[in-house]
This record gives structure tokens, sequence and C-alpha cells, in this order.
């Protein structure tokens, strides 16, 4: 089979989405020696990701995220590879892509959680681009062969919201990998300390997700002060 990756968020640029894109494709690299996989980058990207397999090719297609190109443009770019099959890492599948794919679906919170927090736009622009991002979206729940959630709760709320069976719905979590952990002790480590040790009576709150503003991290440091 040819199948499509569209691997455009891949790298620590992209935050989870750029980790998740890499790993996938190191991951199916492991697995998969059979299949032709055309792997979709841009100019940011391209030297990011190194195919350690013939049967995986890089693609140049630099046409950015969430915009009128990637409507346009980027359907022709895929087009042109006749591919048997189309994997979009997340939920953006233009609207004049014809061929069959599957899409991956994080979460919905943009949905649940609507905000113009997340958006410098005026309130006419911002009211423009969420109509068009719940466009997007309903075009790539209903348009997939098939639909891989990260979560079981993303997966019912996906089915809840657009009236597709949960059949049509494949739950996978994000892999962990193990390789990013290594156990130490003090024994072992004497110069590395523990670094909450200064911290008393060892009360805190950690937040590891990104500092944007429709995470709500204004509510998370109230309720701290409250707690």
């Amino acid at each position: 089979m040819r199948i499509g990756m569209d691997a455009r968020f891949l790298g620590p640029e992209s935050k989870g989405l750029g980790r998740h894109n890499y790993k996938l494709l190191k991951g199916l690299e492991q697995i998969d020696g059979e299949n032709e996989y055309y792997i979709f980058l841009r100019k940011y990207n391209y030297d990011k990701y190194q195919p350690s397999r013939s049967n995986f090719h890089r693609i140049l297609a630099d046409i950015p995220w969430y915009g009128v190109e990637e409507q346009i443009r980027f359907p022709r770019i895929l087009h042109s590879y006749n591919l048997d099959l189309m994997h979009f890492l997340h939920f953006n599948v233009p609207l004049l892509y014809r061929r069959p794919f599957v899409v991956t679906i994080h979460d919905l919170i943009l949905l649940d959680y609507p905000t113009q927090k997340a958006s410098t736009r005026s309130r006419l622009t911002y009211g423009i681009k969420y109509a068009a991002y719940k466009n997007v979206l309903a075009h790539a729940v209903y348009k997939s062969k098939h639909i891989i959630a990260t979560s079981e709760y993303t997966k019912q709320a996906i089915a809840d919201r657009f009236s597709v069976s949960t059949n049509a719905i494949q739950r996978i979590y994000a892999g962990l990998d193990i390789s990013s952990f290594h156990h130490s002790t003090e024994e072992q480590n004497p110069e590395k300390k523990d670094i909450f040790s200064s911290i008393t009576p060892y009360r805190y709150f950690l937040y590891v997700g990104n500092a944007y503003p429709h995470k709500n991290l204004e509510t998370l440091v109230d309720v701290f002060a409250r707690f």
C-alpha cells in the first residue's frame, strides 16, 4: 500500500503533537518494512526526520496549518502521490481531499470549552475561524474511514457529539518512551539533589503543559492560593 502521513507538526516546536508525530513514525519504521510511506513535512522540520528504512520517503509540503493554503494547495500535493490511504495526525483534514483517510483526534477542548483567549484576533475574525474549525472537524469525523482517539474520554465525546458509532473509533493511547526515564539514587548520583528538597512544607502543584492563555492557568494559581 501507498500510505501518506501528515507529519507537518513533527518536532519540538509543536510540543506534544510534534513528539507524537515523531515517535509514531519511528515506531512504524520498526514494524513495517513492506508498505510504502510518504511523510509530508514542512521546511522547518524536514531535516528533523531521517527515515531509517528505504520504504519511508520524506516529502516537502511546506503548507502552514489551519489556513487557506492547507485547504487548496495541500490536497493537490497529496492527490499527486495517488495514495491508497492517508493518515492525518490531527483534525485539520483538507475539505477538498477526496481519497480514503483515517484521522487522529486528540481532544475536543475547543468544542467543549470555546474561548477567545486562544486567539489574538478580533471577535469577528475569531468567530469566522471558530466556525471553520467546527466545519473542518465535522468533515474529518464524517468522511474518515476510521477515527483514532487518544483517550477513552475523547472516544466517547466524539461518538456523543457527532452521533457516530463507537465502532468507527479506535482508542489508541499515546505511547510511553521508557528510554526517557532513568532510575537514580543519591548514592549513585550524590551531586544531584532533590529539586524539591528546599520546598517547605512540600506543598506545591506541578503543571507541565504549555502556558497558552486558554489553558486557564489563572484559575490554577487562584485555586492554589485558596488551597
